[in-house]
């Protein structure tokens, strides 16, 4: 937001609204991942030990 006094106008930025809105996704998704690293498993890592499971 851009606020011009003389000549009596507003500015908006589309491209810094997006800016913020990118890094909060980008946040949140990396705290999403370090939430499934601490538990130990991935769902890739849960599939493969079912399937080892069930081969023995």
């Amino acid at each position: 937001i851009n606020i011009d006094r003389k000549a009596r106008s507003i500015q908006l930025s589309i491209k810094a609204k997006d800016n913020v809105d990118t890094q909060e996704a980008m946040q949140k998704n990396a705290s999403a991942a370090d939430s499934n690293a601490a538990s130990g498993t991935t769902s890739l890592g849960a599939l493969l030990k079912a399937k080892f499971d069930n081969k023995n």
